[in-house]
């Protein structure tokens, strides 16, 4: 492993292990590979067992069911207060995660990285953010 990823990969298992305490969650030692692109798939989201979605404007943001536990996850990485969305509370993830999340998505982390086999159809986040914008049109 680079140098650079071993720092990168300690800066993102402190920010997830802070959620992880914030969602009462035991640490974790290791990150866990993930699927470029998929909400429910991504290393992050399988870290927090949570959806990690994409808003109108680009931005990333966590998914979380209840708002007491959106609220204390917001407290821990010190990011705006949760707001309503579709499945629970959204929480937007602090810029060095999100920035590592988005070059994760196009694919500049192959040490976090499963390769899909193309067997499945995944919804993306790009398409997620689109079929949100048509059910929210109506």
């Amino acid at each position: 492993m680079h140098r650079s990823n071993l720092r990168l990969d300690k800066n993102l298992l402190k920010l997830i292990n802070q959620a992880r305490s914030a969602l009462r969650m035991a640490r974790i030692d290791l990150l866990p590979r993930g699927i470029a692109e998929k909400s429910n798939g991504c290393f992050v989201s399988k870290s927090l067992g949570i959806a990690i979605n994409e808003e109108y404007e680009g931005r990333y943001f966590a998914v979380v069911p209840h708002q007491r536990k959106a609220v204390t996850l917001a407290r821990a990485w010190k990011v705006a207060s949760p707001e309503e969305v579709l499945d629970g509370w959204g929480v937007y993830l602090p810029a060095s995660l999100e920035r590592t999340l988005r070059e994760f998505d196009a694919h500049r982390h192959p040490d976090l990285e499963i390769r899909s086999g193309g067997q499945f159809r995944m919804i993306t986040r790009a398409k997620a953010r689109v079929i949100g914008l048509e059910a929210a049109r109506g």
